[in-house]
């Protein structure tokens, strides 16, 4: 954050490569060694974010953006919480279709890495397939 007179602003990364999302709308599904290289570096911010007990809630291919070098960059964290691992803990109750978790559909589920983890595992199938993993049957999506 950056005090400019009477506003703050938030001073960010410029990620000229475009969301995973849309590369994949665009260009077709990654080769699978590219695709698991993609997951390893998500995965890896995931568990930084889980050793400080925190789970980001939201990993899907339109919240992963890629720099000039082909990295991958997990953003959007404003569904992050702080977590214990399985502690049921009443959560906001948002889903992404396909991405989500089946414990993301009860507010009152355990959730744990393995929230994350999902995701994870979600958009490696978006990748290699170029398809939105299904939901699970009894969400309302």
């Amino acid at each position: 954050f950056v005090l400019d007179g009477l506003r703050w602003c938030v001073v960010m990364e410029y990620l000229p490569g475009g969301s995973l999302d849309a590369i994949v709308e665009r260009d077709g599904a990654f080769p699978v060694p590219q695709a698991i290289a993609i997951v390893e570096q998500i995965g890896a911010a995931a568990a930084f974010m889980h050793d400080r007990g925190l789970l980001h809630r939201d990993i899907k291919p339109l919240n992963l953006l890629t720099r000039s070098n082909g990295e991958a960059v997990l953003i959007d964290f404003g569904l992050a919480s702080p977590f214990q691992q399985d502690v049921v803990e009443i959560q906001e109750d948002y889903t992404s279709r396909g991405f989500a978790p089946i414990e993301q559909y009860d507010r009152r589920a355990k959730r744990g890495a393995y929230t994350d983890v999902y995701g994870l595992a979600a958009t490696l199938y978006f990748l290699v397939t170029g398809e939105i993993p299904r939901s699970p049957p009894d969400s309302d999506s």
